[in-house]
């Protein structure tokens, strides 16, 4: 697992690579994108990354077929960054909305470190004063040959 900035990370790929590697190259999340996987090239191929989220493709999670339907319509691609920014979204929405009409920074924080088991459409997300995690949820998805993702 490589973990740095996407750049280095990219190098190290490459590098690897041509060193003679032919190691299974895994990421997180936050390589998730369109860029990330132009910036490898052909070396994107096959490499494994791994979601916080359902995989942007997968209809049967009611917030990712909310969101595509949302995205389509704004003829947008339904990426990973932009499926956990919506879910993101929904989330500070019911925060603010349960910190009232006057919110401040600490109301929206203890707004939040009060949702437990929050259902943003298939997906629960909780917090506590202790536990700012939001989510436990992880999904690998692999590029495929033609720079998209699949499962």
């Amino acid at each position: 697992m490589f973990i740095g900035s996407g750049t280095a990370i990219v190098d190290g790929m490459k590098a690897l690579r041509a060193a003679g590697s032919r190691a299974q190259m895994v990421t997180l999340s936050n390589n998730a994108s369109s860029g990330f996987i132009k910036d490898l090239g052909d070396l994107a191929r096959g490499v494994v990354v791994s979601q916080v989220y359902p995989y942007e493709r997968s209809i049967a999670t009611p917030v990712v077929k909310e969101a595509g339907e949302l995205a389509k319509a704004a003829k947008v691609e339904l990426t990973p960054t932009v499926l956990e920014g919506y879910v993101s979204a929904k989330v500070l929405v019911e925060g603010l909305r349960r910190a009232g009409a006057q919110p401040t920074r600490d109301k929206l924080r203890r707004a939040l470190e009060t949702l437990s088991h929050f259902d943003v459409g298939g997906l629960e997300v909780s917090y506590s004063p202790t536990d700012h995690t939001g989510l436990d949820y992880a999904d690998l998805s692999i590029v495929a040959a033609d720079g998209r993702f699949r499962r």
